[in-house]
């Protein structure tokens, strides 16, 4: 059983906690190898939902994303300018302002 103690219940929490990180890293990683294996449905329900600033986003995010962007039909957005219109919070227009 469970002892009353709290040593032994940190432990319990923490273990909890240590599992969820598991479980949430898991679940990222098969998402994410969804996204950049499946272009399928990258091209079909992912892409056609970002805006040209978040498909640059995207690009810059590893060499499997620049990849993924070089297969699909935006990869000519690239070379287009960003609008800052399509900006959503002052973080994204430093990005943009500081890196492209």
């Amino acid at each position: 059983g469970v002892s009353s103690s709290e040593g032994e219940g940190e432990g319990v929490f923490a273990m909890t906690r240590a599992r969820k990180r598991k479980v949430e890293s898991q679940r990222d990683s098969f998402l994410w190898d969804v996204v950049v294996n499946n272009d399928d449905i990258t091209f079909t329900h992912i892409l056609p939902r970002l805006n040209a600033t978040d498909v640059k986003f995207l690009h810059g995010v590893n060499t499997e994303t620049r990849k993924l962007i070089k297969r699909s039909s935006r990869e000519g957005e690239l070379k287009k300018g960003f609008h800052i219109e399509e900006m959503m919070s002052i973080s994204t227009l430093e990005v943009a302002w500081k890196h492209y």
